[in-house]
C-alpha cells in the first residue's frame, strides 16, 4: 500500500513539474499579451489576398465592388467565409510561443521559402502581412508560423494549413435562403408555368395560383424547397458559350419571391458531357454545374406535385 501511494505521489510531482515547465516556457516566450504579428493590420481595408507556394503564386484573391473574386480562376465568385476565417486567424498571430529562432529548423516545421507564404495588400498597395504557414504542431490543433524576413517562429494555437489552402477558394453555393421566407414559387417546365403561392387561410400551407382545390403535396414541396435552400455546385465556368449551356433558351426555370419582395431567379440548361448540369441565377455572373442526381429530384410540372390520395 505505501509502495503505491509512493509511485502516486511521484507521478503527481511529476504532472505537477511538467504543468510549471509549461507554464514557465509559455511565460518566458511572451505569455499574457504578447505583441501581435501585424499590429496595424486593418481588415476591412485589405483589397488582395496572394498564397503562394514554393515562392510560385497559387492563389489571388481580390476584393471588387461586388465582393471577392478569385483573380487566379478567371475571376470566380470566392467563398466570402474562407477569406474572412484567414483574414480573422491572421489578425490573431501573436509572438507568445516562439519555438525557434534556428534558420536550419525552418525547413523542417514547414516555414521554408518552399511552404505557404500569406501576402495581404491594401488598398494603397502596401504589402501590410507577410508571412509563412508551417506544419500542425504535435497535438494537432496548432500551427508552426513565421513572418517572412525573420528567423523566429512561433506556435500559434490554430490549424491554418486548411486555412491558406482550403479545397476551393471558390464559391460553389448556388442558392442560399431559408424557405419560411419563400411567399411564391413560379416553375416554368415541361407542363408550361405554374405559380405555387404560400397559404395562410386553413390548414393548407400552399396552393396553386390558377386553382386553390388542386390537390398539392405539401410534402414534397417543403422537400424540394429545402434541397434548393443550400444547392451547390461541384464546378463552376465563368463566360462559357451560350450554346453549350442551353442556359439562353432553356424551358426550366425557378422564380422564389420572398416576403421581402427580393427576387432569385434559377435556370437550368443543359447537360455537360459528364451528365452535370449547367444552372445560373439572377445573383451571380457565374454558371455552376450541377449533379445530375441532384437536378432530376426536382419538380418540372405540376403533377410532379400531386398529393397521391
Amino acid at each position: 500500500m505505501r509502495e503505491k501511494r509512493k509511485n502516486a505521489f511521484l507521478w503527481l510531482g511529476l504532472l505537477l513539474l511538467l504543468t510549471a515547465a509549461f507554464l514557465l516556457r509559455r511565460q518566458r516566450f511572451g505569455g499574457g499579451k504578447a505583441a501581435k504579428f501585424f499590429p496595424q493590420l486593418q481588415q476591412q481595408k485589405i483589397v488582395r489576398i496572394v498564397i503562394k507556394k514554393e515562392g510560385e503564386i497559387k492563389t489571388e484573391l481580390k476584393r471588387t465592388d461586388s465582393g471577392w473574386v478569385v483573380a487566379t480562376a478567371a475571376n470566380a465568385p470566392a467563398d466570402e467565409e474562407n477569406i474572412k476565417t484567414l483574414l480573422d486567424d491572421t489578425a490573431l498571430l501573436d509572438r507568445s510561443e516562439l519555438i525557434s529562432t534556428n534558420p536550419e529548423k525552418q525547413s523542417r516545421l514547414g516555414v521554408d521559402e518552399k511552404g505557404f507564404e500569406v501576402q495581404l495588400w491594401d488598398e494603397k498597395e502596401k504589402l501590410v502581412a507577410d508571412y509563412f504557414v508551417g506544419y500542425t504542431g504535435v497535438d494537432f490543433n496548432s500551427t508552426y508560423v513565421r513572418i517572412a524576413g525573420e528567423n523566429r517562429v512561433y506556435l500559434t494555437p490554430r490549424v491554418l494549413t486548411a486555412v491558406v489552402n482550403p479545397l476551393d477558394w471558390r464559391n460553389l453555393t448556388v442558392l442560399s435562403f431559408r424557405p419560411p421566407d419563400i411567399d411564391s414559387w413560379a416553375i416554368k417546365g415541361k407542363g408550361g408555368q405554374f405559380i405555387l403561392k404560400r397559404s395562410s387561410e386553413g390548414e393548407k400551407k400552399w396552393i396553386w395560383e390558377d386553382n386553390a382545390d388542386f390537390p398539392l403535396a405539401e410534402d414534397k414541396i417543403e422537400e424540394a424547397l429545402l434541397r434548393l435552400s443550400s444547392l451547390r455546385a461541384s464546378d463552376l465556368v465563368m463566360n462559357p458559350a451560350e450554346e453549350k449551356t442551353g442556359l439562353s433558351d432553356s424551358n426550366w426555370r425557378y422564380i422564389f419571391t420572398f416576403r421581402s419582395g427580393m427576387i432569385i431567379e434559377l435556370t437550368i440548361g443543359q447537360q455537360d458531357e459528364e451528365g452535370r448540369y449547367y444552372v445560373q441565377t439572377n445573383q451571380s455572373p457565374a454558371v455552376y454545374l450541377v449533379a445530375e442526381r441532384v437536378i432530376k429530384n426536382l419538380p418540372q410540372q405540376l403533377s410532379d406535385l400531386r398529393r397521391e390520395d
